[in-house]
């Protein structure tokens, strides 16, 4: 297990949610570090999905330790400014089932309840952030 297929684990969830949106408009996916939406034309909603590594430490005292991966899934629901709330409630609330403590299904991930933030504006978005909490152990070589 790496922080790699970790991360992997998580934009293939991210996609598996995508793919079952069923709202009015079609959905696009941004990822850590693909820029898969053009701003620049972009007018529906849309989710962004990221992955923030955060600690790391030794969780036990044997001679080759459980090492523990400490970090966050941070999903984003971006809507225009001035375009109200529902939609991004709406995308928050559907993404959250998909990553919120999960024990499998995420690869090496354990995740927590989500905690979701207060809102804010980008860049002519408004952005409902949610963070899962989230962590992974390996062994260390």
């Amino acid at each position: 297990m790496s922080l790699e297929t970790a991360e992997l684990a998580v934009a293939a969830r991210a996609e598996v949610a995508r793919a079952a949106w069923a709202g009015a408009f079609a959905l696009k996916l941004q990822l850590s570090n693909r820029n898969l939406v053009d701003l620049s034309v972009q007018q529906d909603p849309y989710v962004c999905v990221e992955v923030a590594w955060l600690d790391g430490f030794q969780a036990d005292l044997n001679p080759k330790p459980v090492i523990r991966s400490v970090g966050q899934i941070v999903i984003s629901a971006m809507v225009k400014e001035n375009a109200g709330f529902a939609d991004g409630a709406r995308l928050r609330d559907h993404f959250i089932p998909y990553f919120e403590r999960k024990d499998t299904g995420l690869g090496p991930l354990r995740t927590r309840a989500a905690v979701p933030h207060k809102c804010f504006s980008k860049r002519g978005w408004e952005v409902f952030p949610v963070i899962i909490p989230m962590w992974y152990d390996r062994v260390a070589p």
